[in-house]
């Protein structure tokens, strides 16, 4: 299992935002994906995880993550601004947990809808997550499975 995160969920407004459905793009499908938020407390001792073998809450690099951490589900609030200070105020993070297999695993892209004031929204988010295997080639013109990028 790896875990990638960093997709801290806040509102660049003030306005709470409802989370709808969380949706993704995958070129090379992983065995599963499992779609958890963590909630960081005030004073967190460790930051956003960018991404990390194993799954919440232990990790075999960085050990155990403070905060709770529960599966995403529908209708999940956010009151967080964005320009508040993390560490002083503790922040929501969407995971995505991927379990893969020989073929690994390649999310391309993601949408997250949501509904702020009563209005519908989504966010996009081109973000590459990557697990690599025998059918994972090139992304973007980059070998990132047999390379010094790896």
């Amino acid at each position: 299992m790896e875990t990638f995160g960093s997709y801290l969920l806040c509102s660049t407004t003030g306005t709470q935002i409802k989370l709808e459905d969380i949706r993704y793009e995958t070129p090379v499908k992983p065995l599963k994906v499992e779609l958890q938020l963590r909630n960081a407390p005030p004073g967190f001792d460790l930051g956003p995880i960018t991404s990390a073998s194993g799954q919440p809450p232990k990790f075999k690099e960085i050990g155990d993550i403070s905060g709770q951490v529960e599966p995403f589900r529908k209708g999940v609030k956010i009151s967080q601004k964005c320009d508040q200070d993390a560490a002083a105020h503790g922040f929501t993070e969407l995971l995505f947990v991927v379990k893969t297999g020989k073929a690994g695993g390649h999310i391309s892209k993601t949408w997250i809808d949501y509904t702020a004031g009563g209005d519908p929204y989504t966010l996009v988010i081109n973000w590459q997550m990557i697990t690599c295997g025998n059918k994972i080639g090139p992304v973007n013109g980059a070998d990132r499975c047999n390379s010094d990028e790896a």
